[in-house]
C-alpha cells in the first residue's frame, strides 16, 4: 500500500510524505502436517499445554505439543472397548478434556450418546451414556455448567465437573449438531 499525509500548521507551511506499507498475511500460508491417523478426525482443541484433535474409528485422538509431530491413540475404558465409539466434539475446561460422541451399544442393540473426559488426552473415563440419541457437541458455560446436545433433540447438563449429567427437557425433536456458551455473560 501507498500512504500519502500532508501536514499544514496553518501558517502557511506543509511538509508532504509518503510511504510504502507491505501487509502480510500470517494465514495466508499453510503447511499440511501428518497426523499419523487414518481416522476422520472431527475437532480439535487447545488446553493443557496440547492441541488435541478427534475423530472416527474407536475414539481416535492425536495430541501435539508443537501442530507438527503428533502422537495418536484411541479412547478406551477397561471393560468397554469401544470399538465403535466416534468423538463427535471436543472441548478443554482449563483442568480437563471433554468429549462428546456415540458409540454402539449391542446389548440394544442402538447407537448411544457418550461423554468421557481426560485430564491429560491419554487416559479417559466414560462418564454418561444414554440411549436418548447420539450427542454431537459439547460447551462449558459460566458457573461450570456443561451442555451437551445430539440428535433427537438430546440435551444433557452437568454441574459436577462432566461427572454426572442429567436430561433437559425441551421438546425439540430435531437433531441439534452444535451448542455455543459465551463465557462472558
Amino acid at each position: 500500500y501507498n500512504i500519502g499525509l500532508s501536514v499544514t500548521d496553518m501558517k502557511g507551511g506543509t511538509v508532504t510524505g509518503n510511504k510504502s506499507v507491505t501487509v502480510t498475511d500470517p494465514l495466508s500460508t499453510w503447511t499440511q502436517r501428518t497426523s499419523n491417523t487414518t481416522a476422520d478426525l472431527k475437532d480439535i482443541v487447545y488446553g493443557g499445554g496440547k492441541l488435541l484433535a478427534v475423530g472416527k474409528s474407536q475414539g481416535t485422538w492425536c495430541s501435539s505439543t508443537d501442530g507438527s509431530s503428533w502422537t495418536t491413540g484411541t479412547i478406551w475404558v477397561s471393560g468397554n472397548t469401544a470399538n465403535n465409539m466416534t468423538s463427535e466434539s471436543i472441548i478443554h475446561d482449563g483442568s480437563q478434556f471433554v468429549v462428546a460422541g456415540y458409540d454402539y451399544d449391542f446389548g440394544i442393540p442402538d447407537w448411544i450418546g457418550v461423554i468421557y473426559t481426560s485430564p491429560n488426552g491419554t487416559t479417559w473415563t466414560r462418564r454418561h451414556n444414554t440411549a436418548a440419541g447420539e450427542l454431537r457437541d459439547v460447551a462449558i458455560g459460566s458457573g461450570g455448567v456443561y451442555v451437551a446436545v445430539g440428535d433427537n433433540g438430546t440435551i444433557w447438563r452437568s454441574t459436577d465437573s462432566a461427572v454426572t449429567w442429567s436430561p433437559i427437557s425441551t421438546g425439540v425433536t430435531q437433531h441439534l449438531r452444535g451448542v455455543a456458551w459465551d463465557m462472558r455473560w
